[in-house]
């Protein structure tokens, strides 16, 4: 069965801001390889940095004072006891201590924003792969959902290809595929890894799934190719366009 389509990383993914600031560092060009977690970017970096640390010194703050405040409250319970200090006093500190006590979890979670806002404001890469592009320059302001940076890992692609229906009762999971990719003079092959459940919307198409293991990087994203699924029976190579 004959097939066009072309080549994706099956790992792929469009890095986009979270969070509205300045482009304050990019750390890649295209085509640079990364590991996973590399910086690729960041926005407004030291202003957010600067906001846990002043986070960090309202928690800090705040659980000195609820320490100090459960001091007090040990300390009326066990006058109050003794007949020492009337009931309206020892209330008094233990009103005092909650309201320290809840100022110092709300601290804790300003922190916690804090954080999660210098998190949101660093680009990194979700996986090793390789920048596919870069659309961001220092100094740039960025929305949040805006894309910044692009990353593909190659070393595993994939075609999707459309076939017609009655390639429904021919084509199975784990058939063997060959194709020729447009400026590469080489047999490549795949395997069909998935196969849709059901036709496209106008009932015409069956949409297939093939993985092309490519551990030598030969391959790009976004080749044309041109090939077949293999059934049973003596292999077929797709044919060659000149120059093969």
């Amino acid at each position: 069965m004959a097939f066009t389509g072309t080549l994706l990383a099956v790992n792929r993914a469009e890095l986009k801001a979270e969070v509205t600031g300045r482009v304050t560092r990019v750390a890649v060009q295209e085509g640079d390889t990364v590991a996973a977690g590399a910086l690729l970017g960041a926005q407004d970096e030291d202003d957010y940095a600067l906001g846990v640390q002043a986070a960090e010194a309202q928690v800090a703050q705040a659980r000195a004072q609820a320490l100090q405040a459960q001091r007090d409250n040990d300390r009326s319970i066990a006058l109050l006891e003794k007949r020492s200090i009337t009931r309206q006093a020892a209330q008094q500190a233990e009103t005092a201590f909650n309201a320290t006590r809840a100022a110092a979890q709300a601290a804790d979670s300003n922190l916690g924003l804090a954080r999660l806002r210098l998190k949101k404001a660093r680009l990194v890469a979700p996986f090793a792969g390789q920048v596919s592009r870069r659309l961001v320059q220092p100094g740039e302001m960025l929305n949040p959902g805006q894309t910044a940076f692009e990353v593909v890992d190659n070393r595993k692609l994939e075609i999707r290809a459309d076939l017609p229906t009655e390639a429904m009762a021919q084509i199975k999971v784990g058939q063997r595929a060959t194709f020729r990719a447009i400026g590469l003079n080489q047999l490549v092959e795949g395997r069909v890894a998935q196969v849709s459940p059901s036709l496209s919307q106008d009932g015409r198409t069956l949409r297939v799934r093939i993985e092309v293991a490519n551990p030598d990087g030969l391959l790009k994203g976004g080749l044309f190719v041109e090939g077949v699924i293999l059934g049973e029976g003596r292999p077929r190579a797709p044919p060659c366009r000149p120059p093969c």
